[in-house]
């Protein structure tokens, strides 16, 4: 992929996205670090939104260890209370990543996108939510483990 055509997709997708999954507040959002006078950072990173009065708020924090375990791009980089949230997020800023438009032309890297973001966003809710209800011995709905 060359410089431009980044460009163009990153000016496309933006540098935010908030949507809701399963009833929780995910955002997607670009960092604005600049590493020198001629690069910035340009991967994405994802959150969810939990209330941290909440059950699930209450089970996270008191699970973090369980939390770093999620299965999500890169592993659980981010854990904070924050303005009555529990925010656990991750980033597209790892090894396997284009983070900085120098790293172009390094073939054993690949830009996630938004799109990517987004599902692995979601991915991360629902695998959250499967793990919560796993340690709370719940069973899905339809019989299944």
């Amino acid at each position: 992929m060359d410089r431009k055509k980044l460009e163009k997709i990153i000016k496309e997708e933006g540098n935010l996205k908030i949507f809701c999954h399963r009833g929780f507040t995910c955002v997607i959002k670009r960092p604005y670090y600049i590493v020198s006078r001629h690069e910035e950072l340009i991967h994405l990173c994802g959150y969810v939104y939990i209330p941290e009065k909440s059950i699930l708020g209450k089970w996270a924090w008191d699970n973090r260890d369980k939390i770093q375990m999620l299965n999500v791009h890169g592993g659980v980089t981010y854990f904070e209370c924050e303005n009555g949230f529990v925010v656990i997020g991750f980033d597209a800023g790892h090894s396997m990543d284009i983070s900085m438009y120098a790293e172009l032309n390094d073939t054993t890297k690949q830009y996630r996108d938004m799109h990517f973001m987004v599902e692995e966003t979601k991915k991360m809710v629902d695998d959250l939510l499967i793990m919560y209800a796993t340690a709370n011995g719940l069973k899905n709905s339809n019989g299944g483990d």
